[in-house]
């Protein structure tokens, strides 16, 4: 240490690496403690079951029919709560690849007003009535 030297360099260097350790750390333990907030969890969990009942109710061999999809839909709002046992309020859509196709299965009308919502999306192959095959994604939405 030289005359007047307050700090050596591998002090400096050794704070300057404490410091980056430490920020990292805080940032990785508040992201974990936002992660595992019970509600949202509670969603999560109830939204991959829910989402894995649909995908068995619409397309059991992970084929969707056209025709199922035009039963389903002739359906009232009001009576597709109970034909799917949702958990919570939910929207089902389904599309195309090429978006020729868009079906929706309306759970719930006002979606504005819920405050949680999750997103599932399953890739799916789509038989029109006609009897031509292609992908299709169902879009399943949960809200608390």
């Amino acid at each position: 240490m030289g005359k007047g030297q307050y700090f050596s360099l591998d002090a400096i260097v050794a704070s300057i690496l404490f410091i980056l350790a430490l920020s990292t750390f805080l940032e990785y333990w508040w992201g974990l403690k936002d992660g595992l907030s019970p509600s949202h969890s509670f969603l999560l969990h109830e939204g991959v079951s829910f989402g894995d009942k649909v995908i068995m109710i619409i397309a059991p061999n992970g084929i969707v029919k056209e025709s199922t999809l035009l039963s389903l839909q002739s359906l009232p709002s009001s009576q597709h709560q109970a034909f799917f046992d949702a958990p919570m309020a939910f929207n089902i859509s389904i599309t195309t690849m090429n978006s020729e196709k868009h079906f929706h299965l309306v759970g719930i009308d006002n979606v504005n007003s819920k405050k949680e919502k999750i997103l599932l999306r399953r890739v799916v192959l789509f038989r029109s009535s006609d009897g031509k095959e292609e992908p299709a994604i169902i879009d399943v939405y949960l809200f608390s």
